[in-house]
């Protein structure tokens, strides 16, 4: 509800408690939910200071900001109470919020942005209206039977003509998703390649392939899908709100109709985050066998001392036990090559199939939101065919009366004055 909320609003308010602030939650949720919205004024209230130590208070506040610059944006920073942090009297209080949200309602660009909204409304009723007073002076121009028929001809070809164009409209949009399937399949090949060199790279400096693949990688993975699915999700919406306003464009020019958008978020986080655990496969913990493996060989180097020295050889006993360890990490370095071998390949085979579900998740996703916006449309194509229809029944039922032509005259010259202000 507050996403959608959002896409109708110029002005969005984040309270963030400073118990838990800027969690990851709430750090998402500004990138993704509102950053990503357009939104002109944001502003950032901490909250629940008073359960902070008064000592640590300073230090909290001061994260926050730092978190806020870091995003690049100016986003004003506010807190939720009075008398909670010298140097911050401006910015606390219900009121001081208050005095800048109503700062920001008499800004120019804000008064100017209302005006175009309600503008903007005025416009799509002054369009239905237009048509419907033009549609009905054009049949009570028609006044002998024979140009009457001439008009019906004219109707039936203009409902095939119309039903033809929004056909072809249909038609382009669903090009135009396809499209969209191009760019993901290019997009995520290039980037899954990244991916797995990229983890290969660091998997070839690892001591501990068990270790690394069993805590590391999982993260590793985690991270790199969550990168994949917020690119995804900024490019295709900014695709998708091109392609809607390419659509409305055309329709508003000859139909005087506007498809609104569909709302709904296309790769949803839930696609990228759900937790991946790596494939059980048995490794050998290399950190533990080294450790075993040193231990032997300081017996061994202790042992062959001992018994050399007794000899008076002590420095063959120290070179057996030297050259023990040097064939035993030899031993054990080949050992932690074959592991990094063997998941360097389940990488390989393992991580397109990961993208690929994800990815197919996506599409399904883009396609369902064009074809909600096609239906949506054909429910404005079908409105705007009664109307015309309508509107021609209409002014048949009045072509007799005189009167009737000279008030139609006057409400679409009322109407054409409206839309020229």
């Amino acid at each position: 509800m507050a996403e959608r909320a959002l896409c109708e609003c110029d002005c969005a308010v984040l309270a963030m408690a400073a118990v838990t602030s800027f969690s990851e939650t709430e750090n998402i949720f500004l990138r993704e939910r509102i950053l990503t919205k357009k939104v002109p004024r944001i502003m950032v209230v901490l909250t629940k200071l008073d359960l902070v130590n008064e000592k640590e208070r300073e230090r909290v506040i001061k994260y926050v900001k730092n978190r806020l610059d870091s995003l690049g944006t100016d986003i004003p920073l506010y807190l939720s109470a009075e008398g909670m942090a010298s140097g911050w009297e401006a910015s606390s209080g219900p009121e001081a919020i208050k005095n800048q949200i109503l700062a920001w309602l008499h800004e120019s660009d804000h008064m100017l942005r209302k005006e175009e909204r309600a503008y903007l409304m005025v416009q799509d009723i002054a369009l239905d209206m237009e048509m419907i007073y033009t549609s009905q002076l054009e049949i009570l121009m028609e006044k002998e039977e024979e140009k009457k028929k001439a008009v019906q001809k004219k109707k039936r070809q203009f409902l095939q003509g119309s039903q033809v164009e929004w056909d072809k409209l249909e038609v382009e949009m669903l090009n135009r998703c396809n499209r969209n399937f191009s760019w993901i399949d290019e997009m995520v090949r290039e980037r899954q390649q990244d991916v797995i060199e990229k983890l290969q790279i660091e998997l070839s400096h690892v001591g501990n392939p068990k270790e690394w693949w069993e805590k590391d990688y999982p993260y590793r993975i985690k991270m790199e899908m969550i990168s994949l699915g917020n690119t995804l999700e900024s490019n295709l919406q900014n695709f998708y709100v091109r392609d809607v306003n390419w659509l409305n464009q055309h329709i508003r020019e000859n139909y005087g109709e506007a498809v609104p958008p569909q709302n709904q978020r296309i790769a949803d986080k839930d696609i990228f985050r759900s937790p991946n655990s790596p494939e059980n496969i048995e490794l050998e913990d290399m950190k533990r066998t080294r450790i075993i493996s040193r231990i032997g060989t300081g017996v061994a180097t202790a042992a062959g001392y001992m018994v050399f020295g007794m000899l008076g050889l002590s420095p063959v006993g120290m070179a057996i036990g030297i050259g023990g360890g040097i064939v035993s990490e030899i031993f054990m370095n080949k050992r932690v090559d074959v592991q990094k071998e063997k998941l360097s390949q389940l990488i390989s085979n393992e991580l397109p199939g990961v993208l690929g579900t994800c990815v197919e998740t996506v599409e399904k996703n883009i396609q369902k939101i064009y074809v909600d916006t096609i239906h949506t449309m054909r429910d404005a194509s079908s409105k705007w065919l009664k109307m015309k229809c309508n509107a021609i029944e209409s002014a048949e039922k009045i072509s007799d009366i005189p009167q009737e032509e000279k008030k139609l005259r006057e409400k679409l010259d009322t109407i054409q004055q409206m839309k020229g202000r």
